[in-house]
């Protein structure tokens, strides 16, 4: 999985290409985005092409949320599909997870 990476004012945002996040990828997905943690506080995941994500991809998820609170750091999501977000609101991750509608909307409450 090919990770595109932008820098806004000191938050990196994340954008994975592909149209899944699955037991296919996960690993590949934790791999690509631990070093990046440990550099960055403030991550914002843009996730509008991934259409499908499944309990694989959703530990990955977890996974990094996970490292970047370890060290004090924020995790964001932006552009769920309506699949994915129904799927997140079905199982409560929309209460774990902060859910913005775009990478701005994410950033911009960091420095209000």
């Amino acid at each position: 999985m090919t990770i595109l990476l932008e820098e806004h004012q000191n938050v990196m945002v994340l954008r994975p290409e592909g149209h899944a996040l699955d037991a296919r990828n996960a690993e590949q997905f934790r791999d690509s985005v631990r070093p990046i943690i440990s550099s960055h506080s403030k991550i914002v995941l843009d996730m509008s092409q991934i259409r499908f994500v499944d309990s694989a991809g959703l530990g990955a998820l977890l996974s990094l949320m996970r490292g970047l609170a370890s060290q004090n750091g924020q995790l964001r999501l932006v552009g769920l599909q309506d699949e994915v977000l129904t799927m997140f609101r079905q199982i409560r991750m929309n209460m774990v997870f902060e859910i913005y509608d775009s990478v701005q909307q994410a950033t911009e409450t960091w420095y209000r």
